[in-house]
């Protein structure tokens, strides 16, 4: 028997069978580029979150706060200064001195920065040079960042601890003077605590970072801790968490990126 002059095309089958293959490969296709892009948008964040922590460590290191001064009055009743705004020129304030910065973790997809001022002299007109002594507080309105791309804060340890913590703070030590009040070269140093949950204007944080009458050596007893403190981050767009590590290994205020599975 002779062939027909026309060749058969496909079976129903065969196109439902080329459909399903083509329609696999596709949406593989599509789910790897997907997935390259949500670590990208990840990375990116926690890039991200890494340079604003760690230019928040190099303000406190580098001694850069906000040009407007501010005017401190101490009251003795209270653990407190009151901050009553700016001074009529910058550099003029004798009892105000600038501390260091507090990085609060309220909301989890944000954190605030607070500056932190403390006395400069005691009664006598004598600089301070026992950080029990400073009254440390915060100043209001502080600096908001946003986390990129769905990054939001998991939780915040200090160190192997399971406690978790709702604020960590950086300080330059007061350092040492001579004999005519000079500071001495090399004296100054940056340290970061974990702050208790609770939030900066809380009563019981600022200045409970201190010693004080009913504090008994906090900040002296948390800083610097030799595990550090761990920012666990949560990917918005894959399933994935980022630890930020502040200090640990024998470090003092540096930090370090890992991403993984968990918090843990």
């Amino acid at each position: 028997m002779k062939r027909g002059l026309f060749p058969k095309g496909f079976t129903i089958v065969e196109t439902m069978i080329f459909l399903a293959v083509s329609s696999a490969i596709l949406i593989s296709a599509l789910t790897l580029v997907g997935g390259s892009q949500n670590k990208a948008e990840f990375t990116t964040a926690l890039n991200d979150a890494n340079e604003q922590i760690t230019a928040v460590i190099n303000n406190v290191a580098n001694g850069y706060y906000p040009s407007s001064n501010k005017q401190c009055k101490d009251n003795p009743s209270s653990d407190k200064l009151e901050i009553l705004g700016n001074s009529s020129e910058i550099g003029t304030e004798s009892n105000c001195v600038y501390l260091g910065k507090v990085v609060e973790f309220s909301s989890g997809e944000s954190f605030k920065v607070y500056n932190i001022a403390g006395l400069r002299v005691d009664t006598s007109g004598a600089v301070i040079t026992d950080i029990a002594n400073v009254k440390a507080t915060a100043i209001d309105n502080p600096e908001i960042f946003t986390l990129k791309n769905g990054l939001t804060v998991e939780s915040i340890q200090n160190g192997s601890s399971a406690q978790k913590y709702g604020s960590i703070g950086f300080f330059t030590s007061l350092g040492k003077t001579d004999d005519e009040d000079q500071l001495i070269s090399g004296s100054l140093s940056t340290d970061f605590l974990a702050l208790e949950p609770g939030g900066v204007n809380n009563s019981d944080d600022v200045p409970g970072l201190f010693p004080t009458a009913t504090n008994s050596g906090y900040y002296n007893n948390n800083k610097n801790k030799p595990d550090g403190i761990r920012i666990c981050l949560k990917s918005g767009t894959s399933n994935e968490f980022g630890i930020l590590q502040i200090g640990g290994q024998g470090r003092t205020a540096t930090t370090s990126l890992t991403v993984q599975g968990n918090c843990t």
